[in-house]
């Protein structure tokens, strides 16, 4: 029987047990409400914002988006799908423009929503 049926047919409680990691440390961050970034949203890059700070922890980003209220998500420090503003540019890789944006530069889109440079330790 393949492992995956197998693990099917075991009563959660006992499957869960030994398998479940306990949580690493979370390192502070300095981030600050406000701040631009560049985030990984599915299977593109987009610029992102800094919408609220949960803990020292913690923080939301929320895709910047000009047609509805963008997706959020959960970073912390540490995260792996979160950039500073420039990665994109210099790693060759495309960044999505914002949607609802016409003409999409990103020194002009930064320019106009307050960008305050970030630099990631």
């Amino acid at each position: 029987m393949p492992p995956f049926f197998k693990f099917l047919n075991t009563p959660l409680h006992t499957s869960v047990r030994g398998r479940v990691q306990d949580q690493t440390v979370v390192a502070d961050h300095q981030f600050r409400e406000g701040w631009r970034l560049e985030a990984v949203d599915g299977q593109v890059i987009r610029p992102a914002t800094v919408t609220r700070l949960i803990n020292q922890s913690f923080f939301v980003v929320q895709f910047d988006d000009l047609t509805r209220p963008g997706n959020q998500l959960c970073c912390h420090a540490g995260s792996l799908n979160i950039f500073p503003v420039g990665w994109c540019s210099a790693n060759n890789i495309p960044l999505t423009p914002v949607p609802g944006m016409f003409r999409f530069v990103t020194p002009h889109f930064l320019s106009k929503t307050s960008q305050v440079n970030l630099v990631f330790c």
